[in-house]
C-alpha cells in the first residue's frame, strides 16, 4: 500500500510540476506580450508639432474682454470648415505638475467601438483638466464648462469651448485651452472617452460604484435606464454601470444645472480612484490600461499610463475639485446667435488657476469642502427628509443587454448632441448664480 501511495504522489508531483511550468510559459508570453504593446500609441494618436509661424488659422492672439463687454460687442460667428490640428508644442512650466486633460465624447454611432483624437463628428460633453504635484501629492481637478466663452480664433470668434473640439479637434481644443489669451497652460497630453468605453471599464475592470444618492438622483437615473435598478431613497447605493453614466449626465436634479452634472463626474472620478486603489489587482490594473491605451483616443502610451498609475497608487494623493469658471464668477451672456453662452473675466480665472496648480493657493472659499455634498448640495442635503419619495423596490433581476450597448440617452438632455454643448438656456439663476447653481 505504501509503495502505491508513493506511486501515486510521484505522479501527482509530475502533473503539478507541468502544469506549473505551463503558467509560467503562458504567464512569460503575456507579459512579453504586454511589454512589446506599452510603447506602442494608438494609431489615431493627435501628434504634437512645432507652432508654425504663420499658421493658417491663429489662436487667442486677442485680449479677452470682461463680461460687460461681451454683452455689449457684436460677435461675428463664422461658420468655418472641420479642420483637425495638431497639439502645438509648448514648454512645461514646472517640471512638478503633470497636466493631462480627460475628454468625455457623445459618440453616437453604435457601429463605432472606438473613437478617433479628432473626430469632429462627436462633441465633447465634458473636458476635465487633471493637475497633479508629484511633489506636494495634490491633484486638482478642473472641470472645464462646457457652455464655457473663450477665444476660438484670431477672427474674433468668441464662443463656447466646446465649439474647439467640434471645429479643430482634440488639438484645437488643446491649443485653445493652452492659448496666452485662455488659460495659458502647458497641456501636452490627453484621453478622449466615449460614453461605451466609460461603462465597459466599469464594467469589466472596476465594477459598481458605492454612490451617496438622492431620491431625485434616483428617479434620474431610473427613468433613462428604463428600469428600476435603484431603489428611489437617499443614502449610499451600490450603482451599475449604466446607472453611474446617467448620474454623471444628470444635471436636473437640484436644479444646479451644468454645475451639478460636471460636479458629479468629478465624484465619480474620485470614487473610481479609491476604488482602483484600495480594490483592484495589478494583473486587472494591467489589462484596464491596456483597453485604455489601445480603445482610446489618448497620446499616452501604455507605459506611460502604467508609470502614472504606480505614482498614483503607490501614494495617498489629496484630491480637490472644481469647476472654470469658479464658483461665482460666471454670467448668463448669449453669442451673436442667442444662444446661451456662460461669460465670465478670464484674466481673473487664469490668475487663480495658476495660483492653484503652480504656486499650491488653495481652491476658492465656495468649492473648499471635499465632501461632494456639501459642495453639490448644499442646504439640499439637510432638508432632505421632508422631500423623501417612497422607497420603490429594487427588481430581483437586472436586464441583460448586448454587451457594452451605447445605453438611450435622454431624449430632452440636448446637451448631449451637437457639437455646441446643447442650444438650450440652463435653468436661470439668481443674478451672480452663475447659470444654474454652483458645483
Amino acid at each position: 500500500m505504501k509503495k502505491k501511495r508513493r506511486k501515486k504522489n510521484s505522479a501527482g508531483k509530475i502533473i503539478l510540476l507541468s502544469l506549473l511550468g505551463l503558467f509560467v510559459v503562458v504567464g512569460v508570453f503575456a507579459a512579453w506580450y504586454f511589454l512589446q504593446n506599452m510603447n506602442k500609441l494608438n494609431a489615431d494618436t493627435v501628434p504634437i508639432v512645432e507652432k508654425p509661424t504663420d499658421p493658417p488659422v491663429e489662436f487667442y492672439e486677442i485680449s479677452t474682454p470682461v463680461p460687460e463687454e461681451i454683452a455689449a460687442q457684436a460677435t461675428p460667428e463664422p461658420t468655418p470648415e472641420a479642420t483637425e490640428y495638431p497639439i502645438w508644442a509648448v514648454d512645461s512650466i514646472d517640471d512638478r505638475i503633470i497636466n493631462i486633460l480627460l475628454i468625455g465624447i457623445d459618440y453616437r454611432d453604435d457601429e463605432d467601438k472606438t473613437v478617433t483624437g479628432s473626430d469632429t463628428k462627436a462633441s465633447s460633453d465634458s473636458m476635465m483638466l487633471v493637475s497633479c504635484n508629484l511633489e506636494t501629492k495634490r491633484v486638482c481637478i478642473f472641470s472645464i464648462m462646457r457652455d464655457g466663452g473663450a477665444y476660438l480664433t484670431n477672427k474674433s470668434w468668441y464662443d463656447k469651448i466646446n465649439k474647439a473640439y467640434a471645429n479643430y479637434g482634440v488639438g484645437g481644443l488643446i491649443n485653445c485651452i493652452n492659448g496666452a489669451k485662455n488659460f495659458d497652460l502647458d497641456v501636452q497630453n490627453y484621453i478622449s472617452v466615449s460614453f461605451r468605453m466609460f461603462t465597459h471599464i466599469l464594467k469589466h475592470y472596476i465594477g459598481n460604484l458605492d454612490i451617496d444618492l438622492t431620491a431625485e438622483e434616483c428617479k434620474f437615473i431610473n427613468k433613462w435606464a428604463e428600469w428600476n435598478m435603484l431603489e428611489v431613497r437617499d443614502g449610499v447605493q451600490s450603482v451599475p454601470p449604466y446607472g453611474v453614466l446617467f448620474y454623471c449626465r444628470d444635471r436636473y436634479s437640484a436644479d444646479l444645472g451644468d454645475y451639478g452634472r460636471t460636479a458629479r463626474q468629478r465624484h465619480v472620478l474620485e470614487l473610481m480612484y479609491q476604488k482602483v486603489k484600495k480594490e483592484m489587482s495589478l494583473t486587472t490594473l494591467a489589462k484596464m490600461i491596456d483597453y485604455v491605451a489601445t480603445t482610446a483616443a489618448t497620446n499616452l502610451s501604455a507605459q506611460q499610463m502604467l508609470q502614472l498609475a504606480q505614482i498614483a497608487l503607490s501614494e495617498d494623493f489629496k484630491i480637490e475639485s472644481t469647476t472654470i469658471p469658479f464658483p461665482g464668477m460666471g454670467h448668463n451672456g448669449t453669442n451673436s446667435d442667442g444662444n446661451f453662452l456662460l461669460t465670465y473675466d478670464m484674466k481673473k480665472a487664469r490668475e487663480i488657476l495658476h495660483g492653484i496648480i503652480y504656486n499650491g493657493d488653495e481652491m476658492p472659499e465656495s468649492v473648499k469642502s471635499n465632501s461632494y455634498a456639501e459642495q453639490a448640495y448644499g442646504a439640499k442635503k439637510k432638508d432632505s427628509d421632508s422631500n423623501k419619495s417612497k422607497t420603490t423596490p429594487a427588481p430581483t433581476s437586472e436586464p441583460k443587454p448586448d454587451d457594452d450597448p451605447e445605453p438611450a440617452s435622454p431624449p430632452s438632455d440636448p446637451g448631449s448632441g451637437s457639437g455646441d454643448g446643447g442650444s438650450d438656456t440652463p435653468p436661470a439663476p439668481s443674478e451672480g448664480d452663475s447659470g444654474g447653481g454652483e458645483g
